[in-house]
């Protein structure tokens, strides 16, 4: 059996994530990348990835390191690495997603500080080769919101992994796991009762609005009139004309007998009258 140290281990990993079904469906230059030079990506691109270049830069080193790999993922030759050309790569990352949505788990009480190496160890250590580890992030500051959603190669490590009692805690501190299918179960219902909530203190307050209008309302106090004429409008005045007198204006503001349209003190002096 091949001897492979904890540093190695980290390289391979690091390199398969690189390679695997997820981030090639998700990864734009990793996706164009595959798709020249027969696949191969040379040494120099690979050591420019921060999480390869933190692990080492030694190429040499890394394609000993990859060549120790069991997986039968990566092929390590002269012109670099590349995924062996066997596996065909999912033609979207909804595709490659659904291909492992019984592997995937939901794990929730990290601190905002936590490492992902830290965190991926701590998975595999309880359950199992992981393909994918998502650290969910807030979308405005990007910061670490403390859950995870992490995807195993087997189906059967993932329930290892729920099931495993040392997995309930994470340096002390107790964790919220779940498979992710529950977990998107639970946000549809957690969904549907706030909408189902939103409306409902909708219609409460469009009644009590109602009911604050018809509170106020008392039968056969309402005038309904129809047929004045329209109201003139205040900028009716056709430009260039010249300037009118002011005895026109005089008469046009206190509003003149021969006015086709009752200004508003006319109607309410009008109704007044009508009333008394």
């Amino acid at each position: 059996m091949v001897e492979i140290t904890p540093l190695e281990s980290r390289i391979i990993r690091q390199v398969e994530y690189y390679f695997g079904d997820v981030n090639l469906s998700r990864d734009k230059f990793m996706k164009e990348a595959v798709k020249e030079n027969d696949g191969w990506i040379p040494m120099e691109t690979m050591i420019k990835f921060n999480r390869l270049k933190s692990l080492s830069e030694d190429v040499e080193f890394i394609k000993k390191s990859v060549s120790k790999s069991q997986s039968g993922l990566i092929e390590v030759g002269e012109k670099g690495l590349r995924r062996n050309p066997e596996l065909k790569v999912p033609e979207t990352l909804e595709t490659a997603l659904n291909s492992y949505k019984e592997n995937g788990v939901y794990v929730k009480g990290f601190c905002p500080e936590e490492k992902l190496d830290e965190i991926i160890e701590w998975l595999e250590k309880h359950g199992g080769k992981t393909l994918d580890v998502h650290m969910r992030r807030f979308p405005r500051d990007k910061k670490f919101r403390g859950s995870i959603f992490a995807i195993f190669e087997k189906k059967e490590d993932s329930e290892k992994f729920l099931a495993s009692p040392e997995a309930a805690t994470f340096k002390e501190k107790a964790m919220v796991r779940s498979t992710q299918i529950d977990y998107w179960k639970r946000k549809e219902e957690e969904n549907k009762a706030k909408v189902a909530s939103q409306a409902k203190k909708k219609a409460a307050l469009e009644a009590n609005q109602e009911a604050q209008v018809n509170s106020r309302m008392i039968r056969g106090a309402l005038l309904e009139i129809v047929g004045l004429p329209e109201a003139a409008k205040k900028n009716d005045a056709v430009e260039g004309e010249d300037a009118t007198t002011e005895e026109s204006k005089e008469s046009s503001m206190n509003g003149s007998k021969d006015s086709e349209a009752p200004t508003v003190m006319n109607l309410k002096q009008w109704l007044n009258e009508k009333v008394r």
